[in-house]
């Protein structure tokens, strides 16, 4: 099998994909046609847009179909006609076997996590509440179920902990997505649509441990949930480092957030802390009394005590007002957040 045996089809929606169209191009792989969510409307703008993948689709002069309604013989017929012999999804959605079967060589996804951990909507932002040493990417022959298939190929980033989430994602995006993409292409080609794959899971550990740890209401390495209102809160009854961990994790959307308890107008307002490093380890002797956690020692700095150290805060948002830096918001709030307590 060579290169120009395959005609791809590429599955995608948000921007996290439109770099790999780029690198598909570049690298002289043929992708006869991409499939996207239909437009949708922008309430502030009141008008239709076209999703971030058919904008790029678009400029490279690649067909495109929209994915109304994969089950419908209208669909598939018209998917059908790109004649593609090997699927491409990057962050779209559940594929029906109907559609994914079409596929001679297989429909592959390209996740961003290295499979078995992190299966789920938001692998990017758990890996990082996590600490993990590495976060990457694997591509995987796509089943009936989210995230389970068999594994062809990963990619990781070592060293990564001095990035955030908005920062990572560029980084996977940009720098490791297309490289897979590629990688794995050319390994189906090498082994002549016969793909080599290994299981995620052949012990049932994978499923022991996301068990055990919703029946004890713990937070699974192998589960990456959808991001929401109560798993974004931070807990300043963890360590330093876990709170850390928890602002990068979401920054800069949807931001790590607590509710104010004050005396004024801020009462029961959220905080968004955006982003800061670690400045200090240790007791918090020093510590203002329980329930208060901030300290503006002057003018410019904003620190955020930690039971076990002291995060300096650099970019922060209350709830109604836009983000702003420490010294920013210290201008127009002054030492007032001192006297706010954090649920």
């Amino acid at each position: 099998m060579t290169k120009e045996d395959l005609r791809i089809v590429f599955f995608g929606t948000s921007d996290f994909g439109c770099p790999t169209l780029d690198t598909l191009r570049l690298n002289g792989f043929n992708v006869v046609g991409v499939v996207t969510k239909p437009d949708f409307f922008n309430p502030r703008k009141k008008v239709l847009e076209p999703t971030p993948v058919k904008q790029k689709a678009i400029e490279l002069g690649m067909p495109v179909l929209e994915a109304k309604d994969m089950n419908s013989k209208d669909f598939q017929a018209h998917l059908g006609a790109f004649s593609g012999n090997i699927f491409i999804v990057i962050a779209f959605q559940m594929i029906p076997k109907a559609v994914y079967s079409m596929a001679k060589y297989g429909t592959f996804n390209i996740h961003a996590s290295l499979l078995p951990l992190y299966r789920g909507a938001a692998p990017i932002n758990w890996a990082i509440a996590n600490g993990e040493n590495r976060i990457g990417m694997t591509s995987f022959f796509i089943n009936e179920k989210m995230d389970e298939g068999d594994i062809i190929c990963q990619m990781s980033v070592p060293n990564y902990t001095n990035k955030n989430f908005t920062q990572m994602y560029k980084v996977l995006s940009v720098g490791v997505c297309g490289a897979l993409c590629c990688k794995t292409l050319n390994q189906i080609i090498n082994e002549n649509g016969n793909t080599s794959t290994f299981k995620q899971d052949r012990y049932g550990l994978v499923e022991y441990e996301i068990n055990r740890a919703k029946k004890n209401g713990e937070r699974s390495k192998y589960f990456a949930p959808k991001l929401n209102r109560q798993n974004t809160k931070l807990d300043l009854s963890k360590g330093v480092k876990d709170v850390f961990n928890h602002i990068k994790a979401f920054s800069e959307k949807p931001g790590a957030w607590c509710s104010i308890v004050s005396d004024d107008k801020y009462n029961l307002r959220s905080i968004k802390i955006l982003s800061g490093e670690i400045i200090s380890f240790g007791s918090r002797s020093n510590n203002p009394e329980d329930g208060f956690y901030f300290t503006a020692p002057d003018k410019d700095s904003i620190l955020l005590w930690c039971d076990d150290g002291i995060i300096k805060v650099k970019t922060l948002q209350i709830e109604g007002s836009k983000i702003m830096d420490a010294k920013t918001f210290l201008n127009g709030y002054g030492n007032s957040i001192e006297n706010w307590k954090l649920q």
